[in-house]
């Protein structure tokens, strides 16, 4: 049955690199679309061609993933008998991702810009003609591999791409595949039943890799296609079906002539708009946080005028030697909190979708929260009390990042390629936040201080809370950066460690010495310069954990008392207590006897 005329048509333009006119657009419509009536959108992301090699892809990535579910989605589904219509000049991973979130589900009409005429349409083609092209694909599997590890395709119209380049970056791969053009050319693709063509071979190779090579985790993809090929890809690449597809983008500036950009099928932010009482919940955590900014920069003033030149130790606890003295030299070198400047910021209430869910804007001195963060921490932290000190915490950590460790919108741009540095500056911002969280409360007589222990336990349960709600996206998690789990599993340990303190004391020493724990034998991968643990449910490696305990390295693997499956499996299913069950018996194993 043939599929149905459509009503109207979505004139969908990609222009990253150039402008592109709706109206040439429009009148490169084949006849029969061109009297319907349309709407046209604009992908966002411009960035000239020349500087696509230091294109932020995370950031790329988030800009179109909310295009397409603010503005794209929305209109696809108020009109689903619409067809769209792509005009792209962009880097070939953004135009796969465009087409990967378009999927297979809408009819697409895809456009190429001509090299020598300029001209997006495409001759006339009634009736329709097969491809002018053959396409040849070399290195499909032929026979079942059941062995885990990566593939290779390479798919070119145009340039040759030089396999011994992408072996370089992905040696010995279960597949290694090249699908090419008997007469390539920068205008081979001459209609659109050949970009049709060469878009099939490039599904039935990853259909291949799939069926033959099961234990497949990643498809590298290296093309040298024109961009409108490249969107017509994205829609076949499958999210249920085929394995990871990671992108990849030549620069010739580079020492290496590829660039790690996009993988399609990560997790990345929610692609759910905020409902009503999620805005409902983030305008009151909103509010409440603004109070409590409020309250922080009245605090922090008061400790200025009580100790002005005392370090940050000795202005939160005067006469509490035993507390100052567990912090070293290097720990006093973190500004006071007057030095944070808290008190001279505000908290805004506009609420548009932010990367990372917040910001800081140096110059009008405000901090923005969109809706959908602190809808998740509302939904993670309940009580009105733990929901204020969870702003507090947030602030004050962010504000020690701003101050002492320079961590800017310019200078965060890429930092996840420095997990280390990251994992200890984040270390001491939460150390220094949670102790003057802890003063904030004694000095406005908040219960509970009495019990030092006691409080910082429930602190930390709160941060936990605070750091699932980075995390918690309705599903259960595939794929975790390694410094944020290593994060997780510093708190969970402290808190641990806390349970045996009995002082403020205890607790100062706990707090200024780091706990270091590690895992191992999760499958690893690299994703947009970043490196990350696959939560799979059975580990191909043996699982072990490894932890420092008073200078002794001390190795844990798996037992009855610690069963470290139940450890991923807490991280996949976003499972606080079973970690902390995991980790209890590792640390009865370990710890020093009391």
């Amino acid at each position: 049955m043939a599929a149905p005329s459509p009503d109207g048509v979505v004139l969908l333009t990609q222009p990253v690199h150039h402008p592109i006119d709706e109206s040439t657009a429009r009148a490169s419509l084949r006849d029969d679309l061109r009297s319907l009536p349309y709407r046209g959108l604009v992908a966002p992301v411009q960035v000239a061609m020349a500087d696509v090699g230091e294109l932020p892809w995370p950031d790329a990535r988030r800009a179109t993933e909310r295009f397409w579910r603010d503005e794209l989605l929305p209109l696809l589904r108020g009109n689903p008998r619409w067809t769209v219509a792509y005009f792209g000049a962009a880097p070939i991973p953004l135009a796969m991702l465009l087409g990967h979130l378009i999927g297979s589900w809408r009819d697409v009409e895809v456009h190429q810009q001509h090299h020598l005429t300029r001209d997006w349409a495409w001759p006339p083609t009634a009736p329709p003609r097969p491809p002018t092209v053959v396409v040849t694909p070399h290195g499909l599997p032929q026979e079942l591999v059941p062995a885990a590890g990566d593939a290779v395709i390479r798919v070119t119209t145009w340039h040759r791409i030089d396999p011994e380049a992408t072996r370089a970056l992905v040696p010995a791969p279960l597949a290694d595949i090249d699908i090419t053009l008997d007469r390539p050319g920068a205008d081979a693709l001459a209609t659109p039943a050949d970009v049709e063509a060469v878009a099939r071979a490039v599904e039935a190779a990853l259909d291949a890799v799939m069926t033959l090579r099961p234990g497949v985790r990643t498809v590298h993809l290296f093309a040298a296609v024109p961009v409108g090929l490249a969107f017509r890809i994205g829609t076949l690449i499958s999210p249920t079906k085929h394995p990871n597809v990671q992108t990849w983008q030549y620069d010739r500036n580079a020492a290496t002539p590829y660039r790690r950009a996009i993988a399609l099928h990560d997790e990345s932010p929610t692609l759910t708009a905020p409902s009503a009482d999620d805005r409902a919940a983030a305008d009151a955590l909103r509010a409440t946080w603004r109070d409590e900014l409020q309250r922080l920069g009245d605090f922090g003033q008061t400790l200025a005028e009580r100790e002005p030149n005392a370090p940050w130790t000795e202005q939160l606890f005067p006469h509490l030697t035993e507390v100052t003295e567990a912090f070293g030299n290097g720990w006093k070198k973190l500004p006071t909190l007057v030095k944070a400047a808290l008190h001279e910021t505000t908290l805004d209430a506009r609420r548009e979708a932010l990367d990372g869910g917040f910001e800081f804007d140096p110059d009008a001195r405000v901090w923005r929260f969109d809706d959908a963060l602190l809808a998740r921490i509302a939904s993670r932290v309940a009580a009105d009390g733990a929901r204020r000190q969870a702003g507090r915490m947030f602030l004050l950590h962010e504000a020690v990042h701003l101050v002492a460790h320079g961590l800017t919108t310019a200078t965060s741009r890429r930092v996840g390629r420095f997990p280390k540095v990251v994992e200890e500056i984040d270390h001491q911002a939460d150390v220094w936040a949670a102790f003057h969280d802890y003063a904030f409360a004694r000095h406005h007589d908040r219960g509970g201080t009495n019990d030092a222990p006691a409080w910082f336990r429930a602190l930390i349960d709160g941060m936990l809370g605070t750091f699932w709600a980075f995390d918690d996206e309705g599903h259960d998690l595939q794929r975790i950066q390694v410094r944020r789990l290593n994060r997780y599993l510093l708190w969970y340990w402290r808190r641990l460690q806390l349970e045996r303190a009995r002082s403020l004391a205890d607790v100062a020493r706990c707090f200024a010495e780091r706990p270091w724990i590690e895992l191992a034998g999760l499958p690893l991968s690299v994703t947009e310069e970043r490196v990350l643990y696959t939560l799979a449910p059975h580990a191909t490696e043996p699982l072990e954990l490894a932890v420092l305990v008073e200078h002794r390295l001390c190795r844990v693997g798996v037992t009855q008392a610690h069963p470290l499956g139940d450890l991923a499996a807490g991280f996949r299913e976003r499972d606080g207590a079973k970690i902390q069950r995991v980790l209890r018996g590792a640390f009865d194993s370990v710890a020093p006897t009391r």
